[in-house]
């Protein structure tokens, strides 16, 4: 089996919490999703993973699973989640088209627990509010508070699947001034195109 980008946190309680992409097999088309599991003695035993979420709503009628998560605290039993979701497309189709160097349409979407990790709620995008509205977007690690309690979460840029314009891949971040419930616009870090 396969478990890749592992991220731990602990909650105010003390809890341990770990998520992680993972799958019987490496790759997108093998039933990965993301998962979580938990510890309250120090990381001595942990819960049984739990994948948290089936199928997902995305834009335009169409489905999508994560392809993993991570957690932040947010004080008390509060936590906040972001993830990955892939538009579920032909399995026999590789997550990178390297026709096109475009993947498989991704997107963020946010999610809550106020139970320390038992229950999660319904993940909700975060919609892109300037220029990658229509691109895929990719989540590259695991959200951040601020000290000025602000979240920011990273991620990559790509073009969608089928999109046969010049690849500029680029990093960006979107900030998040109210816990994660409404987000500014994104802003980009740098374009490849300026340093390649």
């Amino acid at each position: 089996r396969s478990v890749t980008f592992t991220d731990v946190v602990v909650s105010p309680s003390g809890r341990i919490h770990v998520s992680f992409r993972g799958g019987p097999a490496k790759g997108p088309n093998t039933g990965e999703s993301g998962w979580t599991c938990h510890s309250d003695d120090g990381g001595k035993t942990f819960t049984y993973p739990k994948a948290p979420f089936g199928k997902l709503p995305m834009r335009g009628g169409k489905e999508g699973h994560l392809r993993g998560m991570q957690l932040l605290p947010l004080g008390g039993k509060k936590l906040f989640g972001v993830a990955s979701v892939v538009e579920n497309m032909d399995d026999a189709l590789p997550y990178f088209n390297e026709e096109t160097e475009a993947i498989k349409n991704t997107q963020l979407y946010c999610f809550f627990s106020e139970d320390d990790g038992e229950t999660f709620s319904e993940p909700k995008e975060i919609l892109m509010q300037d220029q990658y509205r229509d691109m895929a977007c990719v989540l590259t690690g695991p959200p951040q508070l601020l000290r000025n309690g602000d979240i920011m979460v990273n991620f990559e840029v790509y073009k969608t699947y089928y999109d046969t314009r010049p690849i500029d891949h680029t990093p960006a971040c979107i900030f998040s001034h109210d816990g994660g419930v409404s987000w500014d616009k994104e802003i980009t870090m740098f374009r490849s195109s300026e340093i390649y």
